[in-house]
């Protein structure tokens, strides 16, 4: 008898294991469904609403997250990108619509911030048409994106408030995801460097060397900060120096036409001395953006004055 409840009781054990190896498995196979998102990739069943909505076999019903647009829709609408729409190219445009009073002087700021509040993108959207109306205004603008970052981000557009009247701020967001592939490219930067004539060489001859960077859509900002960045090390075992003092910053860079005016902080010329110094600095800056075939002039500036600067 005591036999015969032991194998009872080992069948009643195997088979329990059996069922909950089997539930353990569907459970592993599909697990519960979190968000809208889980629901889509799953194949269920989309609604046809808006917001979307994805339905389960369970019957339950996620909504896809499309940020404020519904309750910002009376003051801005945003065409495209649309909600979580996944960036994939720089630069893409934005455009919408917005009641004239959330321009200021025909624009408002647009930001990109990553979801867990970084900042990836600033920039301005300019309204297409006469902005003081009390109607709807198309709007657009152009966003260059030049970062490695990849995931789910936030596009925030603001209402202009020149006022400082907190009543009166407002913000459109809108999740999107940015996938944007990650490319190199090799640019030149030119140095001085230590050769056999390099006493007797002209001050304005320098050396190229060739390095990789992400491709941007501003290549000639990317040469600049590199060429701040000095030699690296295998460089300067291969004589490479810079005549740039160090820790100068780049202010800005402007491309008109074929001309590009680039700023620097007042650092340029600190401690410079010597006309020979100043000479080759020029040169590195110069040579480094005349790479780029359609540059025919570069424009010096600190701070923003050209003239008095870099004298010897």
């Amino acid at each position: 008898m005591r036999n015969k409840w032991l194998i009872i009781i080992s069948v009643i054990i195997i088979v329990g294991g059996i069922f909950w190896g089997l539930f353990s498995f569907s459970s592993y196979q599909n697990p519960p469904i979190a968000n809208y998102k889980e629901c889509v990739a799953r194949g269920y069943e989309i609604l046809e609403s808006f917001p979307q909505q994805c339905r389960s076999p369970k019957g339950e019903i996620f909504t896809e997250d499309i940020g404020n647009a519904l309750e910002k829709a009376n003051l801005i609408r945003l065409s495209s990108p649309s909600p979580n729409q996944s960036i994939n190219t720089s630069p893409f445009v934005i455009e919408g619509e917005a009641l004239g009073n959330w321009f200021f002087e025909g624009s408002f700021q647009v930001d990109i911030v990553s979801s867990e509040g970084n900042a990836i993108y600033g920039g301005i959207a300019e309204a297409d048409g006469e902005w003081m109306t009390e109607e709807f205004v198309p709007f657009s603008a152009t966003i260059g994106l030049e970062t490695e970052f990849k995931g789910g981000a936030n596009l925030v557009l603001h209402r202009e408030n020149p006022s400082g009247d907190p009543e009166l701020n407002e913000s459109l967001i809108v999740p999107i995801w940015i996938d944007i592939p990650v490319e190199n490219m090799d640019i030149k930067i030119y140095f001085g460097k230590y050769t056999d004539s390099s006493d007797t060489d002209p001050c304005n001859i320098v050396y190229p060397v060739t390095r990789s960077v992400v491709r941007t859509s501003i290549k000639e900002r990317d040469a600049i900060k590199e060429l701040l960045k000095g030699p690296n090390e295998e460089e300067s075992a291969n004589g490479f120096f810079t005549s740039l003092p160090s820790n100068v910053n780049l202010n800005s860079i402007n491309i008109v036409n074929d001309e590009i005016e680039v700023d620097f902080s007042a650092n340029l010329e600190e401690g410079v001395g010597g006309s020979c110094r100043v000479t080759a600095i020029r040169s590195q800056i110069t040579e480094t953006l005349k790479q780029f075939p359609f540059v025919s002039r570069v424009i010096i500036s600190i701070n923003g004055h050209t003239e008095d600067i870099l004298q010897p």
